[in-house]
């Protein structure tokens, strides 16, 4: 028993000037409706990517849950650099739901 979680997850080939990530949540399929749910410091560099994971817990059980990711740079320039990835928060599981971001390229 416990809040329905669902675990987030992305990977980069490398992070030019990139200084965090944004990911916003919402249970609507459009960006605009979306809130923050986290912003996670960039560890990777210019030349070696990261791979990163973040838990989203006390989900509704049975929901639809949209996810979008944004890349901010040193600048302060913020992009979206994801489509939206959903999953359904699971009932009761011993197997973890992931939603994975393929990511989509910007060049600068």
């Amino acid at each position: 028993p416990g809040a329905a979680q669902i675990t987030v997850t992305w990977g980069t080939e490398t992070e030019l000037n990139v200084v965090a990530f944004r990911v916003v949540r919402s249970t609507q399929p459009l960006v605009q409706t979306a809130t923050q749910i986290i912003v996670m410091p960039a560890v990777g560099s210019g030349v070696g990517g990261a791979e990163y994971e973040f838990v989203d817990s006390s989900l509704v059980a049975g929901q639809r849950y949209y996810y979008w990711l944004y890349e901010i740079t040193a600048s302060g320039d913020i992009y979206l650099i994801s489509q939206a990835v959903t999953a359904v928060a699971p009932a009761q599981s011993t197997l973890p739901i992931r939603a994975y971001f393929p990511l989509a390229f910007r060049s600068n």
